[in-house]
Formats: structure tokens, C-alpha cells, sequence
């Protein structure tokens, strides 16, 4: 079932009537457009409107926009998981960041899900080490899921 409080959000968020009120609702929708069949087709209408100087709101834009609505706040989208049952959390990539303690620059590098600790230094080598040669010591963070019991080793 479908967590009441968001779908009423969802359902009573107010028209778009700026450039930054659509960028919000588009980002909020966009969290989902993996889940929303033709996502992009839905949306296209409003998208237009974020073109300089094409926010001109039409009864289109006012269809695409109670389309979102409606398909975002519709199940299965909102719908919490039921914990008595098995599911399953699927997520196509991980994302590795090395923060360069000096500096602060950060780099983020992509991961497949079942990644190894193989895979983590090849991508470090490849990625940072190439470009600013072999760190004198590294540090990790404590509290990542990585560490050297990982299943995926």
C-alpha cells in the first residue's frame, strides 16, 4: 500500500507558475522515471518550458503535469515494501569517492554492484592514481560497507 501522506503531497502539489517550481517538481519526478512507463514522452511537454524563454504554461503542459502526478502518486511508486515478505533492492552501480585529504578534491568513480577489492584498486589505479601518481598512505572511512570480510571478495 502506498504511503498516504506522500501521495497526498504528490496529488496537492500546486502548478508551476516559475522556471524553479518546475525544476523541483521535474527533479522530484525524475527520481522515479525508471519506474514510470514513457517517463520521458509524459514529461517532454514540461521540459520545453525550461528552454530560455518558453515558460508559457498551455493545456498540454497542464496534462503532462496531472499525468506525473497521477503516475508518480499511483502504486507501485509510492507503495512501501511489506517486510513480512522477501523483496529484493536492485541497484546498478556503486559509487567509489576518493578525497584527496590536501587538496579536498574529490573524485567519484562508478562500480559495478558485485564489485571486489580487485576491482576497487584497479579502478583507483586507473582512475586517480594515473592522473596524480601513488599516494604515500591511504585512509579509509570506518564506516563504509566495504572491508576486507566482504562477500563480494
Amino acid at each position: 500500500m502506498a504511503d498516504p501522506e506522500k501521495v497526498e503531497a504528490i496529488q496537492k502539489w500546486p502548478k508551476p507558475i516559475t522556471v524553479k517550481a518546475l525544476r523541483g517538481f521535474l527533479e522530484l519526478t525524475g527520481c522515479y522515471w525508471h519506474f514510470i512507463k514513457w517517463y520521458g514522452l509524459m514529461a517532454a511537454p514540461l521540459n520545453y518550458l525550461l528552454k530560455k524563454d518558453s515558460f508559457r504554461w498551455t493545456k498540454e503542459t497542464q496534462r503532462a503535469f496531472k499525468g506525473l502526478k497521477t503516475a508518480v502518486s499511483s502504486p507501485p511508486i509510492l507503495t512501501l515494501p511489506d517486510f513480512s515478505q522477501p523483496f529484493e533492492v536492485e541497484c546498478k552501480a556503486v559509487i567509489m569517492v576518493v578525497v584527496d585529504r590536501l587538496t579536498k578534491y574529490s573524485y567519484f568513480s562508478a562500480l559495478p554492484h558485485s564489485y571486489t577489492a580487485a576491482m576497487v584498486a584497479d579502478t583507483f589505479v586507473r582512475e586517480v592514481a594515473k592522473l596524480h601518481g601513488t599516494p604515500r598512505s591511504l585512509a579509509r572511512n570506518p564506516t563504509a560497507p566495504f572491508h576486507e570480510s566482504s562477500p563480494a571478495d
